[in-house]
């Protein structure tokens, strides 16, 4: 009778085995300790061979060993499908309940560490522009409200008139909803402002915080924004403007959000093109940056400055005309 020398190889959080027909023939256990299972738990979801793996791989040179895991090809296993034995942690003398405490554990350190500051920041953001919104509207409000009574100290006072305590009331709830709504946006602003710092630092060296925020969010976030060319960065924010040029043949916009940096919108209208473009090529640049992660490069901005003095310094003498504002980019954030 020809002696078989074929197996399957099975392995789970608690050990490695080497079956045929459906039973154990050989085992390789994890030792029992909390921080050798974790260690097997990490190596095998790196797609890393375990001890116990490349073990039972070596015992038997020349064998043939089939395992649906394909972590196990490098080894010299073939990738097939296997009969799987009864096999049971509890009887082998492994605690499940302490296996699934520590899965819970890397689920929530997976998260933390997946979690990307700059997902939230379009709609932070966008938060920001609706709470400015509505404290303007309800300081308008309220001024209004206040300029149509009369001064309390007249013989036709607002206290004497019939429902102004009631009056008085609702103008103090609006004055609460001004300073809530008020309050509620500095405290956004400022996460915002750090949130996108410890995301994007090259961006927001280069544009500042709040501009980087706007032009991740206009973006639809950090990863499209780093897959855009410069020219496309470039005139982010002047999409009207650019279908205009596109159906009626206007002139092509030279910037969009970018003509909010101070570098841009403090220039001569003449200039704003170059400047922009430049910026748009370093603002690409640092998105790509801030993408994979890398640290601040504070080269970005120097270069930056270097080529906008450039453009200045290269720029034709003035003729005295006051120039017009430029209408290809929005105003500028006071």
């Amino acid at each position: 009778m020809v002696e078989r020398n074929d197996f399957d190889l099975i392995t789970t959080w608690y050990g490695t085995f080497l079956c045929r027909d459906g039973a154990v023939v050989e085992r390789y256990l994890v030792p029992t300790a909390r921080e050798a299972i974790a260690e097997r738990l990490s190596l095998r979801r790196a797609g890393r061979v375990t001890l116990e793996e490349r073990a039972a791989c070596a015992a038997h040179p020349g064998a043939v060993v089939r395992s649906p895991d394909r972590r196990l090809e490098p080894l010299g296993v073939r990738v097939a499908r296997v009969r799987w034995p009864e096999l049971s942690a509890e009887e082998l003398g492994f605690d499940t309940s302490a296996y699934h405490d520590l899965l819970l554990e890397k689920a929530v350190e997976d998260l933390d560490r997946s979690w990307d500051p700059a997902l939230p920041l379009p709609e932070a953001f966008r938060a920001l522009q609706d709470l400015e919104s509505m404290a303007n509207l309800l300081e308008e409000r309220l001024e209004e409200w206040m300029a149509t009574d009369r001064d309390p100290e007249t013989t036709d006072a607002p206290e004497r008139r019939p429902g102004a305590l009631a009056l008085t009331a609702s103008r103090e709830n609006v004055r609460a909803l001004v300073t809530a709504a008020d309050s509620a946006h500095r405290a956004l602003e400022t996460a915002l402002d750090a949130a996108t710092e410890e995301k994007a630092p090259n961006l927001t060296s280069l544009l500042g915080a709040r501009l980087a925020a706007q032009l991740i969010a206009h973006a639809g976030g950090l990863e499209r924004l780093a897959r855009l060319p410069a020219s496309t960065i470039q005139v982010l924010g002047a999409e009207k403007a650019f279908f205009e040029h596109l159906r009626r043949h206007a002139p092509p916009p030279r910037h969009g959000l970018l003509f909010l940096h101070p570098s841009i919108h403090g220039a001569p209208r003449s200039l704003r093109g170059k400047l922009a473009r430049a910026l748009a090529g370093k603002a690409a640049i640092a998105a790509r940056l801030d993408r994979e992660g890398t640290a601040l490069r504070p080269d970005l901005k120097i270069a930056f400055d270097k080529r906008a003095a450039e453009v200045r310094q290269r720029a034709p003498p003035r003729r005295g005309r006051s120039e017009r504002p430029d209408p290809g980019g929005p105003a500028p954030v006071r």
